[in-house]
């Protein structure tokens, strides 16, 4: 590399536009009910800035002489510098969620557009401008600048996320960019010295233009992986934790994809990668159809190979260096192209996640077309075979999911209704002896079809749960106020009584809906039952005190637990609204992560009493396996609500999590 100035201003720039991804998620996620799909937004908003910014410095490469182009520089920079420290405060934090994924980009657009659009704008200029001074090809930088990406995405979760809260981050990024922006305007002068302007007929490329079909190709080349990029990391999410660990992964293996295949193009060999790619969609696929499920290395494989695939299609037709600023573009906007449709068109359109199982095929597809632009009749005709497999393989498995969702067939039994909406795909099931909510893969309500047991409570709220004990045993002898954060099925209101008050707090309102049509328990129930709209959390802080006898924080998306609801300054939210003698449960089972440390952590700050209870599964009673975490101000109260429950033991120290600080690896089980 002959020019350090340029390889650090690309490095950096880089590294700072995807480190303030995560940052950024991380600090919108509690305002959006801890929703997974909050993160397809904000990669829409990220993929839609990085088009712009291409866009920008195409147009400035083409029709501005190097002089113009740095004034725009340092337009964009001051207009960049107004709104540090980037990200919106707590004042701007939306009080209702109307178009959730709208306002979410509006939120990013305003409080932190002009800082990335600068991040976008300078990695393809500065590569110009080092074209433009040395004469050598600007490719290296590209590779240089995907490594630098590499590296921000993951020293977020792995260095600055579990050392640093988000007040220090915003700081320390704001502080980089100032350090970046000294290091463009650098670079700027210095090409303005070194390369004096050109003429308009020297601007003019000498490569031939890229045609229609070339540019196509480009566009569908960068949309597939950006597809399947949102649509694996929504699966991955819902089925884990919406949080910077589980955003990371999935788009570090992204980038790392970019990095190779114009790093090291010959381990990007079709011949070997389409087999991969096969292979791993075939995993996914099994475990998707079997269980309704797949693993997180199964979801992170078939992204990896499949990105790996397409970009190293897009390495042996990117064209010379003098049409640098043109590939950039097709491939931003097909990023964006595909972060759009999985984002706010595949929610409109489909009621399941059918964007993954298309996004494969339509990998496929650009394979098949790759081998055929080659007319290589040798080595082709095994690569056609593994994409063909591939297509009939990925086809099938979406022609199954359709005709089970068409015909009201699963694997659980008769699906009565499916919905999809910002907080994930709801699925009401009739199976054999009773009905089913599902949210994604994990059941969050089920009722008997008997009359005689249909208020019979079930699942993680049976009558021998902690959760059933705490409510037979505690206050038993007045009227109860109970608190229910998390609506599912409505099945907690089972266990009101007459004169009994019943409050519920559910963020999304296609539940509210399921659970008064579907199910019974909220109307069978003989209590006073209210239902609340909106983040539980911003209703509770905004409430008076509801002196709840129980209070029991049972808020799931999937299988994923907004983090916001378990740090300890919620919990101080939950005691203000407890009785003296009150007892609080938070339904801590999880399949990937040790929430019951969590709670722990909430539990030492405030001096509480802990007691983590398990409970099997019985199929008689319709109850599953599960585990919650009881809290008292005193301890005498504790051990009555347990009702002889013993406790269990936790698997490790306790971890503290706050508004400002908390993350997943450390509860990784």
């Amino acid at each position: 590399m002959r020019s350090p100035l340029h390889a650090f201003t690309v490095f950096t720039g880089a590294l700072l536009l995807f480190a303030v991804q995560p940052m950024l998620g991380k600090q919108l996620l509690p305002w959006f009910g801890g929703s997974p799909v909050l993160w397809s937004a904000c990669l829409l908003f990220f993929q839609a800035l990085l088009l712009g910014g291409y866009a920008l410095a195409d147009q400035l490469i083409r029709r501005a002489a190097l002089r113009t182009q740095l004034v725009a520089v340092l337009a964009l920079l001051a207009g960049a510098l107004t709104q540090l420290p980037v990200g919106p405060s707590p004042a701007h934090r939306p009080d209702v969620l109307a178009q959730p994924a709208l306002q979410a980009l509006l939120l990013l657009g305003t409080h932190a557009g002009l800082p990335y659009l600068a991040l976008a704008t300078a990695s393809p200029l500065v590569q110009h401008w080092y074209e433009r001074t040395t004469r050598r090809s600007p490719y290296p930088l590209y590779a240089l600048s995907n490594g630098g990406s590499l590296l921000g995405l993951l020293l977020y979760p792995f260095a600055i996320e579990p050392l640093l809260t988000l007040g220090r981050q915003t700081a320390l990024w704001s502080l980089g960019f100032g350090l970046f922006a000294c290091a463009w305007i650098a670079t700027g002068v210095t090409g303005v010295v070194r390369a004096p302007p050109a003429t308009p007929a020297e601007r003019v490329a000498s490569s031939p233009q890229p045609d229609r079909a070339l540019r196509a190709w480009w566009f569908l080349l960068a949309a597939l992986p950006s597809a399947l990029l949102l649509a694996g990391t929504n699966q991955i999410t819902l089925d884990v934790a919406a949080g910077p660990l589980l955003w990371v992964l999935p788009l570090a293996l992204y980038l790392l994809s970019f990095v190779l295949a114009f790093g090291a193009p010959r381990l990007c060999s079709r011949r070997v990668l389409l087999p991969a790619f096969a292979l791993s969609t075939a995993a996914l696929g099994v475990a998707l159809f079997a269980h309704g499920a797949a693993s997180i290395a199964q979801q992170l494989a078939a992204i990896f190979t499949g990105s790996l695939l397409c970009h190293g299609e897009l390495a042996r037709s990117r064209p010379p260096p003098d049409q640098l600023s043109r590939f950039y573009l097709a491939l931003a906007a097909g990023g964006a192209s595909g972060s759009l449709f999985v984002a706010l068109i595949a929610p409109v359109l489909f009621s399941g996640h059918a964007e993954l199982p298309l996004s494969l095929i339509g990998i496929y597809a650009l394979a098949l077309a790759g081998v055929r632009r080659e007319r290589d009749a040798v080595s082709g005709r095994a690569e056609r075979r593994w994409g063909w497999f591939g297509v009939g393989l990925t086809g099938a498995l979406f022609v199954a999911t359709a005709w089970a969702q068409a015909t009201g067939r699963s694997d659980a039994g008769r699906i009565v209704e499916q919905r999809r909406g910002f907080f994930g795909v709801l699925r009401v099931t009739a199976i054999d002896e009773a009905v089913l909510l599902t949210h994604g893969h994990i059941k969050h309500g089920m009722q008997f079809r008997d009359p005689a047991r249909r208020q019979d409570p079930t699942l993680y709220y049976a009558r021998g749960s902690a959760a059933g004990r705490a409510l037979r045993a505690h206050a038993a002898n007045r009227r109860r106020a109970i608190g229910v954060v998390g609506l599912g099925a409505g099945t907690l209101a089972a266990y009101g009584r007459a004169g009994d008050r019943v409050r519920f707090y559910e963020i999304d309102p296609d539940v509210v809906d399921l659970a008064r049509r579907r199910f019974s328990f909220l109307r069978g129930s003989p209590a006073k039952v209210e239902i609340v709209t909106g983040d539980a959390r911003v209703a509770l802080e905004r409430e008076p005190a509801q002196h709840f006898d129980v209070l029991l924080i049972d808020a799931f998306s999937s299988d994923s637990v907004p983090a916001h609801l378990l740090t300890s300054e919620a919990f101080a939210i939950y005691l203000r609204h407890l009785r003296a003698d009150g007892v609080l449960l938070v339904h801590v089972a999880n399949r990937h992560l040790d929430l019951a440390r969590v709670v722990a952590g909430a539990a030492a700050r405030h001096r509480l009493p802990l007691r983590v209870i398990d409970t099997p599964s019985d199929r008689e009673l319709g109850a599953a396996r599960t585990r919650w975490a009881l809290l008292a101000r005193d301890r005498g109260v504790l051990e009555r609500a347990a009702d002889g429950a013993s406790g269990t033991a936790l698997s490790g120290p306790a971890v503290e999590w706050t508004d400002d600080f908390s993350d997943l690896i450390r509860v990784l089980r």
